[in-house]
C-alpha cells in the first residue's frame, strides 16, 4: 500500500470520526463520570477532557475538603469546569465567574445554561486585575486554555510561532473596586496574570480572609 493511499484512508477515517462524534462541533453534550456525573456541558467532542473524572481530580478533592458556606470567586473561569463543582457543593452562596475570552464565555454561558444554574452562578465578561482598565488578551483557539493576558507569556507565544493566535481589548477591573458580595474562598487560573489579580485583591485578602486556590505560572 503506497503512502498517498494510507493518507487518504486516515483521512477517510478522520472524516467518520468527525460525522459520528460531530468532533469539531459545539453542542450540548452529558458528561459521563467524575464529581459531575449527569450533567452538561456546551462544547465540542475533545472538551470532554475538561470535565473528565481525572481532570486535575487532586484539586477537586481539595475542594471538597475546604469548602463551605459562602460565595466563590472563580477567576479565569474558562469553560466551568470548576464553576459546576462549586455550585454543586456550596449550600449557601452564589458562584461568581470571571471570564475575558469571549470563545471560553460562550461556552460557559451555555454550560451554566444547560444545568439550569443561572440563579446560583453569575457570569461577568470582564477579567481581573491590578485596576480598572483595559488589556490585550491573546487568543489561542486551537488551545483557549493558554490565552493570556500577561505580557511575558505573550512575548514567549510571539517569538515561538507555536500557535496562531487573535488579539483583543478585554475590560478588567479589581475585586476591591467591586461591590461585590464577600468571598469564603477565590479560585484564580489566569495563565500568568496572577499577581496581578492578587495585587486588585488586597483589600479582600486582608479585611476578609477568604481561602485561596491558584495556579501558579
Amino acid at each position: 500500500m503506497n503512502i498517498f493511499r494510507r493518507i487518504l484512508i486516515k483521512i477517510g477515517k478522520i472524516n467518520i470520526l468527525n460525522k459520528l462524534f460531530e468532533i469539531d462541533v459545539l453542542k450540548k453534550r452529558q458528561i459521563k463520570k467524575g464529581p459531575l456525573k449527569g450533567l452538561f456541558f456546551y462544547g465540542k467532542y475533545y472538551d470532554n477532557r475538561y470535565f473528565s473524572d481525572f481532570f486535575e481530580d487532586k484539586i477537586v478533592k481539595l475542594i471538597q475538603k475546604i469548602i463551605k458556606e459562602g460565595n466563590v470567586y472563580d477567576i479565569g473561569a474558562h469553560f466551568g469546569f470548576y464553576s459546576l463543582i462549586f455550585a454543586k457543593l456550596i449550600k449557601k452562596g452564589k458562584v461568581y465567574c470571571f471570564e475575558p475570552n469571549p470563545y471560553c464565555l460562550e461556552r460557559l454561558k451555555n454550560t451554566i445554561a444547560l444545568n439550569n444554574l443561572g440563579a446560583e452562578v453569575q457570569i461577568y465578561d470582564f477579567g481581573i486585575g491590578s485596576e480598572n482598565t483595559d488589556k490585550e488578551i491573546m487568543i489561542i483557539p486551537d488551545n483557549l486554555a493558554r490565552s493570556t493576558i500577561d505580557e511575558e507569556r505573550k512575548e514567549y507565544y510571539d517569538k515561538e510561532k507555536k500557535y496562531k493566535f487573535e488579539k483583543k481589548t478585554v475590560p478588567l477591573k479589581s475585586l476591591d473596586a467591586l461591590n461585590f458580595p464577600p468571598p469564603a474562598l477565590v479560585k484564580i487560573d489566569v495563565e500568568g496574570f496572577e499577581l496581578d489579580v492578587i495585587k486588585g485583591m488586597k483589600g479582600v485578602l486582608h479585611n476578609l480572609s477568604p481561602d485561596l486556590i491558584g495556579e501558579i505560572h
